[in-house]
């Protein structure tokens, strides 16, 4: 209803933003009085706990900042070489591909404590089958939605922006490239994230960083927009893929055993 009233800025952020964190907050009445969340002793459990969730949530800030740094200097670097009118594109293509995204992060999301869980009761039988199966419905889904919006994006885009914006077919595959990566790559964190293992993330991430925005900025004005997807799915590929093939794999295998 905001877009359909042409809204502002801060009124869209509010429907969209705040009535999510809204959410949440309605439902602490009823978890308090379900006794499923309580302050009492809360100051004790901050002295005793303080520490653990100051280092592991230090790791899991700074693998959220070099995402920021990989995905969120896009638009900036679009911008300042090829002009505002190319970041439309981009951002189009992007929230399209994003259809697949959120379908595999909904599917795999819930598994990071799942896995934590079965770790910690050292159940590997359960990790390997639902990472295996996880992994399956990843791949199954994400190339199912892609293939759907490779095939019909020219109707979703008529639907969405009345015919405004037209997508060349070299981007799309692009960023069908570059989501695919994305979606295999997620539902394998969930599993890192789940056994703790925070070091090679890190270390891959710099990788990322450093591989995806020196592409980026090598090459962008040669080519233009494409290349923003192509050295994404690339830094994907050789720091998320590669890497935790042939240097991590083992480390990781010995969780497992």
């Amino acid at each position: 209803m905001a877009a359909y009233f042409e809204a502002n800025i801060p009124t869209l952020l509010l429907v969209t933003l705040g009535i999510q964190s809204l959410s949440g907050v309605i439902l602490l009445p009823l978890l308090i009085s379900r006794k499923q969340f309580t302050f009492v002793g809360i100051g004790h459990e901050i002295k005793r706990q303080y520490k653990t969730l100051f280092k592991s949530g230090s790791l899991y800030f700074l693998l959220q900042l070099g995402v920021l740094l990989g995905v969120g200097a896009d638009s900036m670097i679009i911008s300042s070489t090829l002009g505002a009118a190319s970041v439309a594109v981009y951002s189009i293509a992007y929230r399209l591909f994003q259809m697949s995204t959120l379908a595999v992060y909904m599917l795999n999301g819930p598994l990071w404590g799942a896995y934590a869980d079965a770790y910690a009761r050292k159940d590997t039988a359960f990790i390997r089958i639902t990472f295996k199966r996880s992994m399956a419905a990843t791949i199954a889904i994400s190339l199912l939605i892609i293939l759907f919006l490779l095939v019909f994006n020219k109707w979703i885009l008529a639907v969405w922006l009345n015919n405004q914006v037209d997508l060349p077919l070299s981007l799309l595959f692009a960023f069908a490239a570059w989501t695919f990566m994305e979606c295999i790559t997620g539902s394998f964190a969930m599993l890192l994230n789940g056994l703790h293992i925070t070091r090679p993330q890190l270390v891959s991430m710099v990788v990322y960083i450093v591989l995806s925005l020196g592409i980026k900025l090598q090459f962008i004005n040669q080519f233009g927009v494409i290349t923003i997807p192509i050295a994404t799915a690339i830094a994907y590929f050789v720091s998320k893929i590669l890497m935790y093939r042939v240097i991590f794999y083992k480390d990781i295998k010995a969780r497992l055993t």
